[in-house]
């Protein structure tokens, strides 16, 4: 199909441009712009941690418009929010690369949540994708956020106490 569009596009530009050249110059920059595709990331929204071992949070980067028209190139990170790589909650990436091959819908970046048993308020962290190549296309959604939902629970316990009531007044139980 998009094959058949370029070549009816080339020979609408041969034939105009015969007889003007601004219709020329406007048909080159429609060839010039077909086959760029745009990409997005999206994410997990929320997943449990565990309380050992990895989790995998897995971020899909996908075109725009249902297939890649050439062999698409990114750059990715992760990035720090309540959840970090400092506190060991998840497994940094700095300026991986990821590929999307020539008619595939997209490719996805897997992160590795690290569990624990700390008690702890749910976290986030984000993917972020940069730099795409080839050279014209374009990243309409950069960036995604995952959210690490704590399963840790707190645990109270009481203990029996017992304490003679005593003849007179109040009795204090330590």
């Amino acid at each position: 199909m998009k094959l058949r569009l370029l070549s009816l596009i080339f020979e609408l530009f041969r034939f105009f441009s015969r007889k003007g050249l601004w219709v020329g110059v406007m048909m080159m920059f429609i060839v010039s712009s077909f086959g760029q595709d745009a990409i997005s990331i999206s994410g997990p929204i929320a997943t449990n941690e565990g309380n050992s071992g990895t989790i995998s949070f897995v971020f899909n980067v996908t075109v725009d418009d249902g297939s890649a028209d050439s062999e698409i190139t990114f750059n990715y990170s992760t990035v720090d929010g309540t959840a970090t790589v400092a506190n060991s909650d998840f497994v940094g990436a700095t300026s991986l690369t990821g590929t999307i091959l020539i008619g595939d819908p997209g490719t996805t970046i897997t992160i590795d949540v690290n569990g624990d048993t700390t008690l702890e308020p749910n976290e986030t962290f984000s993917v972020e994708i940069s730099n795409a190549q080839p050279v014209g296309t374009t990243i309409t959604t950069p960036s995604a956020q995952a959210t690490i939902l704590n399963d840790d629970l707190a645990a109270i316990s009481i203990n029996d106490v017992i304490r003679n009531e005593g003849n007179s007044g109040t009795s204090l139980f330590q």
